[in-house]
């Protein structure tokens, strides 16, 4: 007989956001016409059904109703209701289990980006209380060769039915074969995973995890992909660039998108994470770039839409991520504060995100969160949008 258990998480928020008035792509918002505040309401059902002793089906959607203000005016109030989740899972054996549907599935041992995970993209906003992210369909098995070793084997078909990451490109099947060990702690693992990417693309992949003391350890996520489907400025006339798809030239080698930590656990999470993304743009690439998105031409907007939808994971070609958290702040233990700054290596630009939780009563957490743009303009984090403030709750039944 089936077993039914339901969950309802609800969210509120008011996001208040500075839109840079001299921005070189949108200046005093005549372009985007970007809202400077949001207001949401958000309902998210999470619904499982055991159907047997194997088999289990869960089922969660998002149902949200968004006001965006703009300068001198309002959007119209926009209800938008979508499934997150959908899959099956059956527990084949004690070895084996099978997962079919959307899901979200994500591994890796940095906090800023997984480059071995080739399903799931860096976006700005991931970090946020708010933040949601639809899962993709998938088909999943995982395999136990030992108490120590697993075998997983993933590929995604077709798309979730949201935009491709990559502008003018259609969703191509994916796919990941990983094997991971186990080491001498739990905690400690070495994975290997090979597969395909994108339209054309192959790549290699590690990521590890390895404890020099209980508390300290050091850990990297390591991809190598090549005939990865990315946009990088070309020369098209004098004075004039466009983005081009770089599979356009499929003799480049192989690039490598690589983020190495250090962690420090205790009484609070201290992270701090080097990225290295080859395929990102240099200090002179992000200048022809600022030219393709600026320079009036036949390909401006097709640009400008390049340029949104990338296929970078980050732009630039280096970072740093620091964080540090303080899960339970205070005597009564229902603080929990995050601290995380991403800052561009090649560039005079970073942001800084504050974020402050409140555990009101058992059902009820109040949210504040702080983003700070720093840097010169038209740099990345100084391009479009500068600082942003949003107060926000969460209720559990």
């Amino acid at each position: 007989m089936a077993q039914a258990t339901a969950r309802f998480e609800i969210y509120g928020s008011i996001e208040q956001k500075e839109i840079l008035k001299n921005s070189l792509i949108n200046p005093q918002n005549s372009v985007l016409k970007l809202p400077d505040q949001i207001q949401t309401f958000e309902v998210r059902p999470d619904l499982q059904w055991q159907l047997g002793e194997a088999l289990n089906l869960v089922v969660r959607s998002r149902h949200l109703l968004q006001q965006n203000e703009i300068p001198k005016g309002k959007d119209p109030l926009e209800g938008i209701s979508d499934l997150t989740d959908l899959f099956f899972s059956y527990q084949h054996s004690d070895q084996t289990t099978l997962v079919l549907g959307l899901q979200n599935y994500q591994w890796g041992p940095a906090e800023i980006l997984s480059p071995s995970n080739v399903f799931y993209h860096f976006k700005n906003d991931q970090r946020s209380y708010y933040y949601k992210e639809k899962g993709r369909v998938l088909l999943r098995v995982n395999h136990s060769l030992s108490e120590k070793t697993q075998l997983t084997l993933v590929s995604e078909p077709v798309d979730n039915r949201t935009p491709n990451w990559v502008a003018e490109v259609d969703f191509n099947p994916q796919s990941a074969f990983k094997i991971e060990r186990q080491l001498s702690t739990p905690v400690d693992l070495v994975a290997l995973i090979v597969g395909q990417s994108g339209s054309n693309g192959q790549y290699l992949a590690t990521h590890f995890n390895f404890s020099i003391q209980e508390t300290y350890s050091f850990y990297a996520d390591v991809k190598i992909e090549k005939n990865g489907s990315y946009y990088n400025p070309q020369l098209v006339s004098p004075g004039t660039y466009d983005l081009v798809l770089s599979t356009l030239n499929s003799d480049r080698p192989g690039q490598t998108l690589a983020v190495v930590g250090f962690r420090l656990e205790g009484e609070f999470d201290f992270r701090q994470e080097m990225i290295m993304n080859e395929a990102g743009l240099s200090g002179s690439d992000w200048n022809r770039t600022k030219l393709a998105i600026t320079t009036l031409s036949p390909s401006l907007v097709a640009n400008l839409n390049r340029f949104n939808r990338s296929g970078l994971e980050l732009l630039s070609n280096s970072y740093s991520y620091t964080s540090i958290r303080f899960p339970d702040f205070g005597t009564t233990k229902q603080i929990h504060t995050s601290t995380r700054w991403l800052k561009n290596l090649v560039q005079d630009s970073s942001v800084l995100q504050l974020n402050l939780e409140y555990d009101f009563n058992d059902w009820m957490v109040l949210s504040s969160e702080l983003l700070l743009s720093l840097g010169e303009k038209d740099t990345e984090f100084q391009l479009v949008q500068g600082h942003q403030v949003s107060l926000g709750f969460k209720a559990t039944f």
